[in-house]
This record gives structure tokens, sequence and C-alpha cells, in this order.
């Protein structure tokens, strides 16, 4: 096809030498043959064919010069036609135009991707707007430069939604963690109190068997999604599952819940005991030597501890109070005893037995020496009562004759002497009556 575009092209003048070059022209032959005028189309074919190559070169100069200004147009449109300049001309505009296209699609494409990070559908709609936007443009009604910025856009918006998924996948993942977790949690608070108050027949063995085994299926619900073996059971491919916990994590919630677990029922059946320090001391000591004998499987060292601490601390607390509640009573016991003992000094007896029982109280709270004081001050009550009922004169004569012996004794112990003081109020009581 001819050149359409032949400006800048200027044909030589034609010179005998020019075409020396390439060979001496020999007029030969014969007068009538056909070897001279031969010779001469080929000379003329070797000329046209020359000029037209210059023409070409020169036209691919000029059309990659104009397609590469016109392809900063952003309503670049390719030429029709295959010639030289159509085709440089379109080579180069398109190059031009789909740079600066990539450069426009990557600041975009970056600004819809931090805009609508985390949300994958949103993205993609973003993205298929843009792309609807771009092609409605008039370089994109080119099939050639359809085909072109087709796979450009697709790569400039695939990190992008490749790694909103991810975070998809990743929050969802972290969702499932996060519920399973307080599922998890929940569940196993429910059978550390199970434990605790269910006491420790084998009605409550089955109970709690039967919940940690729940447990057990339920966790292995968020296990992994494919098969495993667990705790001697075997578990196929299940796409189904959350993938929430790896086994270790279900084995690490499951060791925690048993042990938990057999740690609340040790301290429920503590805590169920009587009220008795004796008592409380020797279930601790039993169950120290029981954990050295291998009787608790669940139960490692760090519980035994908190166990034995939590178990010394309420028995120091429960300790401490019961003190506390002895000493009130012993201070209340005092004054019940001071009130009955000013009666008895008085001459008079406060009641029957009341020496007794308050004697009894003290040796409970464990205050001999109160119970003592209780006892003198009955034997007390007992000589004034008895006082009351001898005969005035009779009586003068054995007060008398005690005083005398009790002074010459120099010694007398208290409980002697307020005995026979008891005794002189009553003589003189009687004495004065007589009067």
């Amino acid at each position: 096809m001819p050149n359409r575009n032949p400006r800048g092209v200027s044909i030589p003048d034609f010179n005998p030498r020019n075409i020396q070059t390439q060979g001496p022209l020999i007029f030969g032959g014969t007068p009538g043959s056909g070897d001279g005028a031969a010779q001469v189309a080929s000379a003329f074919s070797r000329m046209s064919e020359r000029l037209g190559r210059a023409a070409d070169e020169a036209a691919t100069r000029e059309g990659r010069d104009a397609g590469a200004a016109a392809g900063l147009d952003p309503e670049f449109r390719r030429q029709e036609g295959n010639g030289a300049f159509e085709r440089a001309y379109n080579a180069a505009g398109s190059a031009v135009y789909l740079q600066n296209l990539e450069v426009e699609v990557s600041g975009r494409v970056a600004e819809i991707g931090e805009q609508t990070r985390g949300d994958p559908e949103a993205m993609t709609a973003a993205f298929d707007g843009l792309r609807n936007e771009l092609l409605q443009s008039q370089a994109m009604q080119d099939p050639a430069m359809r085909a072109a910025f087709e796979p450009m856009f697709a790569r400039q918006r695939l990190g992008y939604q490749r790694q909103a998924f991810r975070d998809e996948i990743a929050a969802q993942s972290d969702a499932a963690a996060a519920t399973a977790d307080r599922w998890a949690q929940t569940r196993a608070d429910a059978i550390v109190r199970l434990a605790r108050t269910a006491g420790l027949d084998d009605v409550a063995d089955a109970a709690l068997t039967g919940e940690v085994d729940t447990l057990a299926s339920q966790l292995v619900a968020y296990g992994p999604r494919e098969g495993f073996e667990f705790r001697g059971e075997v578990y196929d491919a299940d796409p189904d599952r959350a993938a929430a916990y790896s086994l270790q994590d279900i084995e690490r919630i499951l060791s925690r819940v048993e042990s938990s677990a057999e740690e609340a029922r040790v301290a429920g059946a503590y805590d169920r005991l009587p009220n008795d320090l004796a008592a409380r001391d020797t279930f601790r000591q039993r169950f120290l030597g029981d954990w050295d004998d291998g009787q608790y499987a669940f139960i490692d060292e760090a519980g035994r501890a908190r166990l034995n601490n939590a178990m010394n601390g309420d028995l120091s607390r429960r300790q401490t109070a019961a003190e506390s509640a002895r000493r009130d009573a012993v201070r209340a016991l005092e004054r019940a005893l001071d009130r009955a003992t000013d009666v008895t000094d008085a001459g008079l007896r406060p009641g029957d037995q009341v020496f007794e029982t308050l004697a009894r109280e003290a040796l409970r709270l464990g205050d001999e020496e109160l119970a003592q004081e209780a006892l003198e001050s009955g034997g007390i009550a007992d000589a004034a009562e008895w006082a009351w009922q001898q005969n005035p004169v009779e009586l003068r004569t054995e007060v008398d004759a005690a005083r005398a012996r009790l002074d010459a004794e120099g010694e007398a112990s208290s409980f002697e002497a307020r005995r026979l003081q008891a005794v002189e109020t009553v003589l003189s009581r009687m004495e004065t009556g007589l009067r």
C-alpha cells in the first residue's frame, strides 16, 4: 500500500553515478535483444526500493513523534491504516497513553484500597466502578487499547483485594476465637461450680464427667478443619469446624478445666465440713497425704499449694474468730460471776447451781482460773447459806475461833478469808436483827 504521508521525503536528482554505485550498466548484447532493457529495469527497481525504505523511515520517525505527543491527551485515539506512519503513531501513542493511565490507576486504586480497607465487598464495587469509568474513555473504544488496559488494571487491584480478603478472614477468625473463648470460659465456670457444690458421691462423679466430655466435644467443633487425633479419638477433616482453636489450645483448655474442677471438689468438701477446727485441719492433712500418694490426677504441685494455702488461711481466720468469740464469752462470764459474787459477799445466795453453771462454762471456754474462781464463789455462797441456819450465839463462838485461827496462821488463802468474811456478814445481820 503506498504511503499516505510522504511528507519530508525528498527524491534525489537523477545521476547516473548514483546508479553506477550498484554496479556498471552494461548495455551489451546484440541489437534487438532484451538484455539491456532488463538490466535497466532492475536498476530502476532497486532505486525505487531504496527510495521507499527512506520514505518509510521518515514516516516512522514522524509517526513516532506525533504519537508520543498525542498519547498525552486523555482523549487519545489510534489512527486507522497500516502505513509506517500509522504503525509508529499508534505504537508510541498507545505506550505513552497507557503509561500515564497506569500512573493514574495506581493512585486511584491505592485511594480506594485505603478507603475500603476491611470491607472486601465495598472494595470490589469501587474497583468495578473505576474500571467502568475508565472504559468509557475514547481510547478504550479501541479493542487493542482495551486489551492492554484490562490486565494492567487487574494487576493494580489484585494486591489490595487479596489483602482485604485476608484481613476479613483474619477478622472472622478473631471473632470466632473471641466467641469461642467466651463460651469456653462460661462452660468452664459452670463445671467448676458443679464440682464445688455437687458433692463426692457417684452421682456427682457421673454428672461432672458428662459435663467435661460435652465440653471436649464442643471444643473439637471449634478445632482445626483438617483431620486429627485427640485423646484417642480420630476426627475426619470437616470444613464446617470453626478453626478457632488448635489441638494445643483444646488440650490446654481441657487440662485447665479438669484441674480447676478437681481443686473445686476438694475445696467444696472442705467448705461443707462442720465448724470444727480440728476436723478441718485433719481434712487438710489427709488431702496432702493423698496428693503425695498420687490420688489426684489433675491437681499439679501449684494446685496443691493453692489448696493448702487456702485451707491454712481459712483455719487461721477461723482460729482468730474463735479466739475473739471465746474472749468475748469469757468477759461476759466474768461479769456474771462478779454479779453473783457481790450477792454472795452480801451474805445472800444468788440462786441454785449458779456458780456450778458458771464454772462449767468457764471450763468449756478453756479458762480454768475463772472456773476455779466460780467454784470458790459457790463455796462461799454455801458457807453463807449454812450460817443463816445457825444459832447466832453459837455462830459467834465459831466465827471468833475461826478468826483467831486465821490471824494466828497469818497465811490464809483468799478463799478462806472471803468465806469467813461472808459468814461474819451473815452473823452481823443476825445480831443486828436480835437487837
